[in-house]
């Protein structure tokens, strides 16, 4: 009886490349999403085009602490990510920040860089390996956003989830959900602004402008953060205007500007 001994280990040893490759190719996304793959109009791909199966829609699992009015420019909040799946306690997601055209929209950061990392040029946020293990079916990931400059309107967080079992082939269930924010264009910050009293202008400004007094009477004018705490009391006679240069003065963000009637304006220092 001939032995082919040779060809069985020849055929062994291509199998087991084979099979390691299949492992391994199953197992790429444990370490972190390949970019591009948040379901988004842009991106056209979800965890779908390396897990197969068809994609499950939900609603609320993107939330934020962004208010109800919208995003303030330049402004930073927190962005929690979380899915939901009973039984599996294996879990990935990816999320970006986008508009209608697929392009990148503010910045963001990965605050717990043990459980989430940045990818594709920062267009991306994904689990890391260490990132993945869940508990009771359910798993949130946490991370920041910084709105992006004045005038880019809507925002839509895009986010694919993938709910493993752990076999490292068939079986994983794929989510996508998202969630869009406006805007805040009550701060006014699109144009010079001006109540009955005073005006502010330029706005938004690179840390100098100036304060113009619209009224009959001498003003006194407070200059507050977005905390309430007075940063500068000045005065302006009527019907005069002050240049105030804040450059290095104080740091970036929204100011509000109150007269002694009660008037608000809002200007946006970048």
């Amino acid at each position: 009886m001939k032995k082919n001994y040779p060809r069985l280990a020849f055929t062994l040893a291509v199998g087991m490349i084979v099979s390691s490759g299949l492992w391994n190719y199953s197992h790429t996304s444990s370490t972190g999403a390949p970019a591009g793959h948040t379901g988004s109009p842009g991106d056209g791909k979800t965890c779908t085009n390396c897990h197969g199966g068809s994609v499950t829609q939900q609603t609320g699992w993107i939330n934020s602490d962004i208010p109800a009015s919208g995003y303030i420019p330049s402004t930073t909040y927190n962005v929690t990510a979380t899915v939901i799946s009973a039984g599996r306690n294996i879990f990935g997601f990816q999320a970006s920040p986008q508009n209608n055209s697929g392009i990148l929209q503010g910045s963001l950061t990965a605050t717990n860089p043990s459980l989430t990392q940045l990818t594709g040029s920062g267009k991306y946020i994904t689990h890391t390996k260490t990132g993945t293990s869940g508990s009771n079916g359910t798993h949130t990931w946490t991370f920041q956003w910084t709105a992006p400059a004045p005038g880019k309107g809507d925002v839509t967080f895009y986010g694919a989830f993938l709910a493993g079992n752990g076999s490292g082939s068939s079986g994983d269930i794929v989510y996508n959900s998202s969630l869009k924010v406006s805007e805040d264009l009550s701060t006014g910050v699109t144009g010079n602004i001006q109540t009955a009293g005073f005006s502010v202008y330029p706005n938004p400004s690179s840390g100098s402008f100036f304060i113009a007094n619209r009224s009959t009477d001498d003003e006194t004018f407070r200059i507050l953060d977005t905390q309430g705490r007075i940063m500068e009391t000045i005065q302006v006679g009527a019907g005069d205007r002050k240049f105030m240069s804040w450059k290095d003065k104080y740091r970036s963000g929204l100011y509000m500007i109150v007269n002694e009637k009660g008037q608000i304006n809002r200007i946006l220092i970048y």
